[in-house]
């Protein structure tokens, strides 16, 4: 996810939209058939967030307020990814809680995690510290919040200065 996530209140929990890579760098067909985020702070707090829907090609649209609208319960639910020999593919996915608690301040560190055909135990595809502060947790309770980058994105804009 490398551009950070969007989170979005829905039906009474959190929704993260991420656009993830892929690369197949065997000569074969390969296949993500499950995916999860998860995020965990020092002192024990987990949330886990598991594929809801395949946000592509869903209808966007700006609403009467401003604000940016995705159509999600029309867009088609979360099946596997399959990635041909050699490939890459980039996806933008819904993330819909699975293990949530209360919408408070934690800085998490976050994990991609993929499952392929035939692996019993999920691979990290990427570790990342997303810092949910209070201006974050206040904003998320009022509208959703587009493009919340992960710290090491904000530490290289600080190094660029």
């Amino acid at each position: 996810m490398p551009g950070g996530l969007t989170a979005i209140q829905h039906r009474n929990s959190l929704l993260l939209i991420g656009t993830c890579a892929f690369a197949n760098n065997g000569a074969g067909n390969g296949a993500i058939t499950a995916l999860a985020v998860q995020f965990v702070a020092d002192d024990g707090t987990r949330w886990t967030f598991l594929p809801y829907k395949l946000l592509d090609d869903a209808e966007r649209f700006t609403d009467s307020a401003g604000h940016q609208v995705i159509a999600i319960d029309k867009a088609p639910a979360f099946s596997s990814i399959v990635l041909p020999g050699k490939q890459t593919a980039r996806h933008t996915i819904g993330f819909l809680a699975d293990e949530f608690e209360d919408l408070a301040p934690h800085k998490f560190h976050v994990k991609l995690l993929r499952w392929s055909d035939g692996e019993p135990k999920p691979r990290e595809q990427q570790l990342s510290t997303l810092d949910i502060n209070v201006a974050v947790v206040s904003g998320l309770q009022t509208q959703s919040i587009n493009g919340l980058p992960f710290e090491e994105q904000r530490q290289r804009m600080k190094e660029l200065k």
